[in-house]
Parts: C-alpha cells; structure tokens; sequence
C-alpha cells in the first residue's frame, strides 16, 4: 500500500473506521445477517493514478459473490468526484469517516 493509503488508514482508525477491501467488506457483509436486506451505504475511495470519492446506495443480498457485489456497487453509485490532489482526497476521506454517523457503512478503497 502507498503512503497517502497508511496516513488515511491511520486517521481513519482514530475515528472508529476500518477501510476494507471490496473482498474484506463482502466477507463482513456476508458473515452477518443483520445486514441482508438493508440498505448499506458504501464509500469507495480509489488510489492509483487518480483519486475517485464514489458513493454508493445498495441492499445486501445474501447471494452475493465478489462480481456481483461489485457490480451493483457501480450500479448504485449516488456520487463521484475525482481529486487531482492525494492532499484534498485524503481530507475528504478522513471529513467522510470522521462526520458520518450511519449504522450501515463500509470504507472501501480499491487500489487500481
């Protein structure tokens, strides 16, 4: 993992949040039954050679596999916005963590 991604992981444990991959966050969905049939809001934080803040809206099904998961994720996406700057999406990554006060909701960044 890249240095912005530890600096945010490290924030972000400060304020109770883990970031999870999308494999991690379908295990803990999956592993939970509390989950299926509610509506779980996803936060997608992308690194690589962009920075992307996605938001997404689903309902966990208890068939999901990884495809599925994530596909309905970019089905169901209710924001975006790309950073040019890993300083101003890693604020916003730590604002989101810091402010969001839902019982659904899984951090994921997905390095590409």
């Amino acid at each position: 993992m890249n240095t912005e991604l530890e600096i945010v992981k490290q924030r972000l444990k400060r304020v109770g949040y883990t970031l999870y991959t999308y494999e991690e966050a379908l295990e803990v969905l999956s592993s939970d039954t509390d989950y299926m049939s509610e509506e779980i809001d996803i936060f997608i934080f992308e690194v690589g050679e962009t920075y992307r803040f996605k938001e997404s809206a689903i309902t966990m099904r208890s068939n999901n596999d990884l495809e599925a998961f994530h596909k309905e994720i970019e089905a169901n996406i209710v924001q975006s916005k790309l950073y040019k700057r890993v300083s101003s999406w890693s604020k916003k990554l730590y604002d989101y963590a810091k402010l969001n006060n839902f019982t659904y909701t899984f951090v994921i960044v997905d390095e590409k």
